[in-house]
Order: C-alpha cells, then structure tokens, then sequence
C-alpha cells in the first residue's frame, strides 16, 4: 500500500513539473514573438532610415549651405542606422538564446511526458493486480466461511 502511496505521490510530483514546464514553454514562447516583433519594427526603421539617406543625395546643382546641411543630416541618419542595426544584432542573440531555452524546455518536456506515461501504466498495472488479489482473498475468504460453517452444522 505504501508503494502505491509513494508512486501516486511522485506521479503527482511529475504532473506538477509538466504543469510548469509547460508554463514556462508558453512564456517562451510569447517572449520569442515579442523579441520577433521588435526585430521586425527595427527592420522597417532600417530601410525607412535607409531611403531617407538616398533622398539626401544631391541630384544636381546645389548651393553649398543645402549640400552642407545634406551631408551633415546623412551623417546623423548613418549613425542612427548603426544604431539600429547593433540593437538588431542585440536582439538576434538574444533570439537564438531563447530558442536554445525552448528547446531545453521542449527537451524536459517530453523526458516527463515519458515518466509519466510510464508511471501512470505501472500504477495501473499495480492497481488492477491488488484489486485482483482483493477480490481472490475475498473470495477465499467467503470459501472458508462456507466450509467451516457447513462442518459445525
């Protein structure tokens, strides 16, 4: 009875430990869209960044103050661009980081779907064999009964 006791616990043990891992499996995962996301808008701002820089070049004749100012002006959005382009890579390794947890994750996720199949099948298996043994010694029982109450009559 103390086994069945012991293996019900630790089967309650794994399913709690499936509950969070698929918790943080969920966060992951949100997490991976949000980062995915912010990748994405910092691209757009990248080539938005990028056109700007192209609409500065001087396609004709132009007074020196507007050529100036132009320059200058593509300068700033060069460095912006740099900018954008290191929080990019920042996010990328950030990226690869989290889907190396989730696949940790998914990894712990099927070594406890496993355990707990296991556990379950054997604890049923345990199960039905005391509910058999019960039942034969019930019936022994009642067998013994029958017999010696016939031999005092």
């Amino acid at each position: 009875m103390s086994v069945l006791h012991k293996c019900r616990e630790f089967v309650l043990m794994i399913e709690q430990k499936q509950l969070l891992n698929m918790t943080d499996i969920i966060h992951m995962e949100s997490q991976l869209r949000h980062i995915n996301h912010k990748i994405e808008q910092h691209r757009h701002e990248f080539i938005y960044t990028n056109q700007q820089i192209k609409s500065l070049t001087p396609s004709g004749i132009m007074e020196r103050s507007d050529l100036y100012k132009g320059i200058r002006r593509q300068g700033a959005l060069i460095a912006h661009q740099q900018l954008i382009y290191h929080q990019i890579s920042l996010l990328e390794d950030e990226l690869q980081t989290v889907r190396h947890k989730l696949q940790q994750l998914s990894f712990s996720k099927g070594i406890l779907d496993k355990k707990h199949h296991k556990l379950t099948y054997q604890l049923k298996q345990l199960g039905r064999e005391q509910a058999r043994r019960r039942d034969n010694d019930m019936e022994n029982e009642l067998q013994e009964l029958a017999v010696y109450d016939k031999k005092y009559f």
